[in-house]
């Protein structure tokens, strides 16, 4: 199953991640304490700074959140510490930013005591959601023929799908032990001009654990709608008639499967083992990803890679996320390319 193999993969990163601590710890130690000798130079100032922040990025990356709340700490206070030019201030920087890394240090030291190594394995429920062969579909729609023109299409598609005509047929089956990979479903019913999404808001209230993701179409186009859609937890919400090809591809991403034709993904972080974290979630659903971790690469690689989507991390110590995006921005050709920030 992809959802498994995901987990696994994040999982070995994390462990892996969890294994450097010590020697992340070290060298950050080894370089805050030449400060009880001498004022700190900009060079060592700037090294501590990237140590700290790779350290907050990759904490944050894995769920170590004790970690990356006391590194992103000590990282303001060093960016600060790095700007000032003040003695007092400096030396006032200087003792709260030994206060701030020796709460670092505690959570290092802790943490695999305290934290698993491994994610949660998946429940039953979460196993059933993933995936395997062909995905199955549930559809509500209370128009049986309409129903039937979508179960048609998404056979032909490659996925097993099953049509309720009634909001609580499918609250029967959501019951059962055949869990569906996603659901497609209607928003006006007899029941309501919102009943879709207050039916599903009502079963996710009820139901302990995963829920599948759900699709919602209407002929309704009013933002009322579309906010009860989105509120109810909906992935996507479509308009009808329905525009086949983009059903289905967003069905693809929500049910992992590989799309026919894969984005091109470029991928900026300046901590390699986030990098890979983050590659490998999206790697397992077929897309095609490029990693850099030297954003001024970014510049000068583009070109050739010609992504259709770019993600970078928020805070770079070199070229920030967004002063990246405003570099390439400056380029006609990449005006609209869509850009993802991720930060920790």
């Amino acid at each position: 199953m992809q959802k498994e193999n995901i987990n696994s993969a994040m999982a070995q990163l994390r462990a892996q991640f969890i294994g450097q601590l010590p020697d992340r710890l070290a060298a950050i130690n080894e370089l805050a304490g030449q400060w009880e000798h001498s004022d700190p130079d900009d060079e060592r100032l700037q090294t501590l700074h990237r140590l700290v922040h790779s350290l907050n990025g990759s904490a944050g990356t894995f769920g170590m959140h004790s970690i990356s709340e006391s590194a992103r700490k000590a990282e303001l206070l060093l960016g600060r510490l790095c700007k000032s030019s003040d003695s007092d201030e400096r030396q006032r920087l200087a003792y709260e930013l030994s206060v701030a890394l020796q709460n670092v240090q505690q959570m290092i030291l802790s943490a695999p005591h305290t934290q698993a190594a491994t994610l949660k394995e998946p429940t039953s429920k979460e196993r059933a959601l993933s995936p395997q062969g062909e995905p199955l579909i549930f559809v509500v729609d209370d128009e049986p023929q309409q129903g039937e023109q979508m179960c048609q299409l998404l056979q032909q598609e490659g996925y097993r799908a099953r049509l309720f005509l009634s909001l609580s047929a499918f609250g029967d089956a959501m019951q059962g032990d055949d869990a569906p990979a996603a659901v497609i479903m209607d928003m006006v019913f007899p029941d309501g001009e919102l009943a879709g999404a207050e039916y599903i808001q009502g079963l996710k209230q009820q139901r302990d654990g995963a829920f599948p993701p759900v699709l919602f179409l209407s002929v309704r186009r009013d933002l009322d709608a579309r906010l009860a859609a989105y509120r109810s937890g909906s992935a996507y919400y479509l308009n009808k008639p329905v525009d086949s090809a983009r059903l289905i591809r967003q069905l693809d991403e929500l049910t992992l499967r590989v799309p026919k034709e894969p984005y091109r993904v470029l991928m900026v972080d300046d901590e390699e083992l986030v990098l890979e974290a983050q590659a490998s979630v999206l790697r397992a659903a077929g897309i095609e990803v490029t990693t850099l971790s030297d954003p001024r690469q970014t510049l000068e690689k583009i070109e050739s890679l010609d992504p259709e989507v770019l993600i970078l991390d928020y805070h770079m110590p070199d070229i920030s996320g967004p002063e990246l995006a405003a570099l390439l921005r400056e380029d006609e050709r990449y005006h609209q390319l869509p850009i993802v920030f991720i930060s920790a």
